[in-house]
């Protein structure tokens, strides 16, 4: 489920952040914004594209995979796979947020199967 949630001004000038081409900034901002209160959420492709890119038909399923691609090779976000669905999280994330109140996440924890 989304949530509020705040980025720090600097965020731009990360070494990590501030190199990536603009899909892949706004998948990285898209998915925390889609991130529950422990930084997990459901890493679908599919399902990335239609929630950030709905207005963007140009935008392909293929084109959200190599962004989310990128987010891992530079470790902004770590997936792994709990049957045929993968799912992600934030390495850094208590690190980056403060949650008021947080909810216990519904999704399964990172495993050994990380990509």
């Amino acid at each position: 489920m989304p949530r509020i949630r705040t980025l720090k001004p600097e965020h731009r000038q990360h070494r990590k952040v501030g190199a990536l081409a603009d899909r892949e900034y706004r998948l990285w901002v898209g998915m925390i914004c889609e991130a529950d209160d422990e930084g997990r959420l459901v890493a679908d492709a599919e399902q990335l594209r239609a929630l950030l890119w709905a207005f963007h038909p140009s935008v392909t399923t293929d084109d959200v995979e190599s962004a989310l691609g990128r987010l891992v090779s530079t470790r902004l976000v770590r997936v792994w796979w709990v049957g045929r669905t993968r799912y992600a999280f934030f390495p850094d994330w208590k690190q980056h947020q403060r949650i008021n109140k947080p909810s216990p996440s519904k999704l399964p924890s990172p495993r050994a199967k990380r990509l």
